[in-house]
């Protein structure tokens, strides 16, 4: 693939067949122009516009080029195409000997008819690096480049510059919370400075460490609140962001479990305050997501350890293993990066035989409600196909696999790292002679649950309705047995698992487990490369590499595969290690993606 990119490229921006040959009137000279972000027929007007006018035009790179044109933003960029094209002797040859100048240089020529000298002004930039500061160590001076793509930095989890970056994100989620298109550009704004400061190597001291890095150089918010911070320990604005009453109540609300930034103003303007205004207010109409939000709100909102996760997995590849023998269950998200607590937990289920795992979703989900591992699931079925990665929109952040949106019961004992999992999901524990087999059975029983399957069209408006008369009733120790009704799951529907509980018995203490956001993605194998990088994240290194793909590689890059614009294909990989080589990129382990 490495070796027949370059090709494909030169035919495609090779000059038409000439009917008229134009006289050379600077012969002393000779141009080359990389096509990178020229459009093709731009590219043919502005190399026949040379030739009219008496400039040599060389359509291949060799040593008698005296002038490289381009609109690509640094020297650096352009020597990266240069090298994918040629010897690296030849571009070292014309790194010290050709002048390497902006479309600028070009047009002064063009207007003035004639060569023009080149400039500092003309010349493209060398990328900035935070090394031009003295006092860094020389050490670190080939350890960062201030790359235009945070996929092409080493971004690490613990990173030199949280101060500022915390102060950034709130301004980030301050912007998402106010909605429309507008602040959506500035919480991306905020966003891509703060992926610039984590990767930088060192903690920032100075304004003159971070004025011209990518991602920051034209943010003068940004640049506001970073000096604030370095003059005096803090940022006013941030401090005032965090003791506003609406951001606190933005903060409260969308902490609830299918309750987004819209819903939250939207309350916030009814003059809702508090989760038990929410509960007490006639007019708000609850989703059943967000009746569950609130229900498990305190645990859906206590951070899932990796401990939690990792038995988590167990449970579900347990449950896995034994219906398809060789699937695979593997945690992603931020444990992948190197966190040691998240939001939730994703899985990625696959099989190494590519087909097998169809169905598989749906026999997992009904092992883990045998077991009572289940309180809430919301099923998606695939709706993918390959005109879904050709016609991809920058607004769609979901991809089409089939998926599982759940809510898990994790049992208390299970979220403390003192034993081993038994495959049964249960803490394995030493024999106790004293106890009959019944009483050890008895003593890790999990409460049983009443599940509903509901249809598509009426779940978003449908309520849960609570049995008043079942209030009396023990938690503890319960020994119903589990009603299940089936209402049709025709295509076009989607199976939604729910569990019906008093309302006393989900907030209070005496519950043996707890609530946990866990998400399971079905992916075939053919394409499982592709969604573990995706779910790996982080956020903004998805949108970044995917960015890089089609700015610079004219390809689509989504969670489902690499599709290749310019040869109308789709291109496999069976490891991120090969997506990145496709992409013409460092490999960047998981660790390093915490943009």
């Amino acid at each position: 693939m490495a070796a027949a990119y370059p090709m494909l490229k030169k035919r495609k921006t090779a000059l038409p067949k000439k009917t008229v040959e134009y006289p050379v009137k600077y012969p002393d000279i000779s141009i080359f122009i990389v096509e990178r972000k020229i459009q093709r027929v731009r590219l043919d007007h502005i190399k026949n516009l040379a030739r009219k006018k008496g400039f040599p035009v060389s359509e291949t790179l060799n040593e008698s080029i005296t002038h490289i044109v381009s609109e690509l933003e640094t020297r650096d960029e352009v020597l990266d195409v240069l090298r994918g094209r040629q010897s690296h002797e030849i571009v070292q040859s014309l790194c010290k000997e050709a002048e390497i100048v902006s479309m600028e240089w070009f047009t002064t020529c063009m207007e003035e008819g004639l060569p023009v000298p080149v400039t500092h002004g003309h010349r493209l930039k060398v990328e900035a690096k935070v090394t031009t500061i003295t006092s860094l160590p020389s050490v670190l001076m080939t350890c960062y480049q201030d790359a235009k793509y945070s996929c092409q930095r080493i971004t690490p989890l613990n990173h030199h510059n949280k101060t500022f970056t915390d102060a950034l994100e709130i301004l980030e989620k301050h912007a998402d919370f106010l909605g429309g298109d507008n602040n959506a550009s500035r919480a991306l704004a905020f966003r891509k400075a703060s992926a610039a400061l984590k990767a930088l190597p060192r903690p920032v001291r100075s304004m003159n460490e971070v004025d011209n890095l990518c991602d920051l150089k034209g943010g003068r918010h940004c640049k506001r609140v970073v000096q604030e911070i370095l003059e005096e320990g803090f940022s006013s604005e941030i401090e005032d962001i965090l003791n506003d009453v609406w951001f606190q109540t933005m903060k409260l609300f969308t902490g609830i479990f299918g309750c987004g930034a819209a819903t939250s103003r939207k309350w916030y303007d009814m003059n809702l305050r508090s989760l038990e205004d929410i509960r007490n207010c006639p007019e708000v109409n609850l989703t059943t997501e967000q009746r569950y939000g609130l229900d498990f709100y305190d645990d859906i909102n206590t951070p899932v350890t990796r401990h939690e996760a990792e038995v988590i997995q167990q449970i579900v590849e347990a449950e896995a293993e034994q219906i398809l023998p060789g699937a695979t269950v593997t945690v992603t998200g931020g444990f992948s990066r190197g966190k040691g607590t998240g939001h939730d937990v994703d899985l990625l289920i696959s099989h190494p035989v590519e087909g097998k795992e169809e169905g598989l979703l749906a026999q997992i989900l009904n092992a883990l409600h045998k077991k009572n591992f289940l309180a809430y699931t919301d099923v998606h079925n695939s709706s993918y196909s390959e005109a879904a990665i050709r016609q991809i929109k920058r607004s769609q952040v979901m991809d089409h696999f089939e998926r599982c949106f759940s809510i898990f019961r994790l049992p208390r004992h299970l979220t403390r790292d003192d034993g081993k999992l038994s495959t049964d999901g249960h803490k394995e524990e030493q024999t106790d002679p004293s106890k009959s087999p019944h009483e050890r059975t008895t003593a890790r029983t999990i409460l049983p649950l009443d599940v509903a399957y509901r249809d598509t069209e009426n779940f978003p408006q449908e309520t849960l309705e609570r049995d008043q008369s079942n209030s009396n009733r023990s938690t503890a120790g319960k020994n119903a047995s589990t009603e299940s009704r089936h209402v049709g799951t025709s295509s076009g529907r989607k199976q939604i698992l729910r569990v019906d509980l008093e309302a006393g018995t989900l907030r209070d203490g005496g519950r043996n487990w707890v609530a946990r956001r866990v998400d399971l993605i079905i992916t075939p194998q053919s394409q499982y490369a592709f969604a573990l990088m995706g779910w790996i994240g982080s956020r903004m290194f998805n949108r970044s590499i995917r960015d890089y793909a089609n700015r610079e590689m004219n390809m689509t890059l989504t969670s489902h595969g690499l599709f290749d614009k310019t040869k109308n294909a789709l291109i496999s990989a069976k490891t991120q290690r090969e997506i990145f080589e496709h992409l013409k990129l460092e490999y960047r382990e998981p660790e390093e993606r915490n943009c």
